[in-house]
């Protein structure tokens, strides 16, 4: 899921009231959670919620707007409402001025996404959380890494000893957020549930991580990043933190 997706799911809902149980939701609100600049524009929107419900709240109520609806009389009947009805036309064009306003500054959205690891990581898994597919289906390293070659993606990768012993499922080509290639390998992990290996070029992201794995959670995923000999390495896998260390 990317940063605008988030964005677009969260504004979908009353901040505060999204649905807990909406898999899209939770997704939303773990990457505003993880987010720097998300989580900023997510803070701004709560504010211009919480701004605009006390203005509503604040607006004046006529006493006898129930007994008037009830009898079918018109609120606004004659001359002697001349004045309540200015007073209403004026409140509703402030109302109309900060909402035009806030909105300005909502629709703004968070600045241009980051090039930085940690927002690669999470665009990763994202993806193949909520669309996965590989392009080659295969069991065969050779074919795998010949295929990614080809198109274009970083194929020199190292497995380590543990990820050596699972079945491997495909492969796959994804993009970082800039348009650099990621090479994805999918392997069988235990109780059908797949272990992707995501690689690409060290000198891509300054901030990559060090030798020593660097393990995070990332939505569903336990993740295990590192880097060795030039290259970045995310492992990630639907289970615990626990299972990926026998997989190092």
């Amino acid at each position: 899921m990317t940063r605008r997706e988030a964005q677009e799911i969260l504004l979908s809902y009353r901040p505060g009231d999204e649905p807990a149980n909406d898999p899209q939701v939770a997704a939303a609100l773990e990457i505003a959670r993880t987010d720097t600049e998300l989580r900023a524009w997510y803070e701004e929107h709560r504010a211009w919620d919480s701004a605009v419900r006390q203005k509503f709240a604040a607006l004046p109520v006529p006493a006898d707007l129930k007994t008037s609806i009830l009898a079918g009389e018109k609120i606004i009947a004659g001359p002697a409402h001349w004045w309540n009805r200015r007073a209403a036309l004026l409140a509703a064009a402030a109302m109309i001025a900060l909402l035009i306003t806030l909105a300005s500054m909502l629709l703004r959205g968070p600045t241009a996404p980051t090039n930085g690891f940690a927002q690669l990581r999470t665009n990763v898994i994202g993806t193949v959380l909520r669309e996965y597919r590989m392009d080659l289906e295969t069991n065969d390293m050779n074919q795998i890494r010949g295929f990614l070659a080809s198109h274009g993606a970083p194929a020199d990768y190292a497995l380590p000893a543990g990820l050596q012993k699972l079945p491997l499922a495909g492969c796959g080509v994804l993009k970082s957020q800039d348009g650099k290639p990621v090479t994805m390998v999918c392997f069988e992990g235990e109780q059908n549930r797949y272990v992707w290996l995501f690689f690409t070029k060290a000198a891509n992201w300054p901030d990559r991580p060090s030798t020593q794995p660097d393990f995070n959670r990332v939505f569903s995923c336990a993740t295990v990043s590192w880097s060795d000999a030039g290259s970045v390495y995310v492992m990630a896998s639907e289970t615990s933190e626990a299972a990926l260390r026998k997989l190092l």
